[in-house]
């Protein structure tokens, strides 16, 4: 092999494992906590809404990222448990552990394949304009695979919940 061609490979291999440690390092070094809240107004009716929030049966048509959902019994507060399962293979283990008919629906993600815990909140929130409502969604997660961080740092932290909203606002406006 000639000179110049093994200094090329050594340099690729030398850039790519650099960019690996720091990718690494990132993740390493951002917050394994995370509690953000988004809130968007939406015409038209709350119930709707909640219709959306609570039919954990159409997740799979709302977010792309579900390919199916499969109901397990129901949990210690005698409410819906269930595994999505994503178009990657992964399974995530959620629990709904409060519900406020119309008003306030509070899932946890119990496991995943990714080493992410966490709970999500949906509020139903009144205005002072009729026809109008504020939807909130609280995510409060943990996150302990520093490579997972380090790709939630690239994509944004908030990713879960900016899409989650979108995925609602799609289908409460059709």
């Amino acid at each position: 092999m000639n000179k110049r061609l093994l200094q090329i490979i050594l340099f690729f291999s030398l850039f790519i494992a650099l960019s690996y440690f720091g990718f690494l390092m990132m993740g390493y070094f951002s917050a394994r906590d995370y509690h953000e809240s988004k809130e968007q107004l939406f015409v038209g009716e709350p119930d709707k809404m909640w219709d959306l929030l609570s039919n954990i049966d159409n997740i799979p048509k709302r977010r792309k990222d579900v390919l199916e959902i499969k109901r397990l019994s129901n949990n210690r507060y005698d409410l819906e448990s269930w595994l999505e399962v994503t178009p990657t293979g992964g399974e995530l283990r959620f629990d709904a552990i409060e519900k406020v008919p119309k008003t306030r629906f509070v899932v946890q993600l119990q496991g995943s394949n990714f080493d992410m815990t966490g709970k999500w909140t949906y509020e139903l929130l009144d205005t002072d304009r009729p026809g109008v409502f504020k939807l909130r969604i609280t995510e409060d997660s943990y996150v302990d695979n520093a490579m997972v961080r380090a790709i939630m740092k690239v994509t944004g932290r908030d990713a879960t919940l900016r899409q989650e909203m979108e995925s609602l606002r799609g289908m409460f406006d059709d």
